[in-house]
């Protein structure tokens, strides 16, 4: 990234970035970018994580929860859905749950900047 700035490369005007959630590259960004960036979480990494700690036969289940809840266009309803699936996701597994929580509002800043129809796929 500091290449890229080397090379005059712009972000004064911001930049919009998406990871997959990886600590480091979510640092670097920061780190680089500051208050000139917007996160995105790759949301399809976030829901094969948290699937990943469910049982299979409930996988399925959840991973069409998870994307009809990212599928929606406005954050509010998006993130009520959400914390939803986060409460039947605790009694399911704690892990899996937890696994939603981290970097949650990350994954929701296309839905903040009203672009969930146009980027979001």
């Amino acid at each position: 990234m500091i290449d890229l700035i080397r090379r005059n490369f712009s972000f004064t005007e911001g930049i919009f970035t998406i990871t997959d959630g990886s600590t480091g590259l979510i640092k670097a960004v920061k780190e680089t970018f500051g208050k000139y960036a917007l996160a995105q979480r790759c949301v399809w990494h976030k829901r094969e994580n948290v699937i990943s700690y469910l049982p299979k036969d409930i996988q399925k289940h959840f991973r069409g929860k998870l994307q009809r809840a990212y599928n929606e266009p406005e954050y509010e309803v998006a993130k009520r859905k959400l914390y939803e699936i986060r409460i039947e996701l605790e009694k399911i597994n704690r892990s899996a749950a937890n696994s939603l929580d981290e970097g949650l509002e990350e994954t929701l800043t296309l839905h903040k900047l009203g672009l969930v129809e146009q980027l979001g796929k």
